[in-house]
């Protein structure tokens, strides 16, 4: 029994996938006091372990440095103002992976990130008051959690493209200056990202 049992231990542990990814982030934050806020392109990269469980189902966690954020210009209640923000997080998906084909995959899970640094710009014109202008606008939340979807084609040599829409469900405005501009302001983390990585 105990030889059985390492037997599929090691079979396992050989089945076992490690590898990189690396791409694109179109980002922007949920925000309905605001509209639609415009996007902010940037990037993410980090490392990936492919845990399998079934034959057609594997558990993958990830650890992704991921930089997101999002621009606004408008007026509300009497105040211009152009805003760009930039959140850098230190991310942990951990996907459910669905193996439709030995190429094709589609994956669903949580993801918890860290806000490791942030950075909000601002300039405009109060009425009455006149020009503003400064940084760090905003406290914002340091734990960010996400509900990610997504989808990934392997090719043979071990190069793959992946597709995922990450939606935040945290409201990341702790504390903000514009809270007395817009009363209580929620922002919401919304990412498109487009991948490539490869699996050893």
């Amino acid at each position: 029994m105990s030889i059985i049992l390492l037997t599929t231990s090691v079979s396992q542990a050989q089945k076992l996938k490690v590898g990189i990814k690396g791409g694109v982030n179109f980002a922007t934050l949920g925000a309905e006091e605001l509209g639609k806020l415009k996007s902010h392109t940037a990037y993410h990269v980090g490392g990936i372990v492919e845990i399998p469980i079934y034959e057609y189902f594997s558990i993958q966690p990830e650890v992704l440095y991921s930089v997101q954020g999002a621009a606004y210009s408008g007026t509300t209640k009497g105040v211009d103002i152009d805003l760009d923000i930039e959140l850098n997080y230190i991310q942990v998906p951990i996907m459910a992976k669905f193996n439709a084909t030995d190429e094709f995959s589609i994956e669903i899970g949580p993801e918890i990130g860290y806000l490791n640094s942030s950075k909000s710009q601002y300039e405009g014109t109060i009425d009455g008051v006149g020009t503003i202008e400064g940084d760090d606008l905003f406290e914002f939340e340091k734990i960010d959690v996400a509900l990610s979807i997504g989808a990934t084609y392997q090719l043979p040599i071990g190069v793959f493209l992946s597709a995922r829409y990450n939606m935040g469900q945290t409201n990341l405005n702790d504390k903000s200056l514009y809270d007395s501009f817009f009363g209580d302001l929620k922002l919401y983390n919304k990412v498109f990202q487009l991948s490539v990585g490869y699996i050893f």
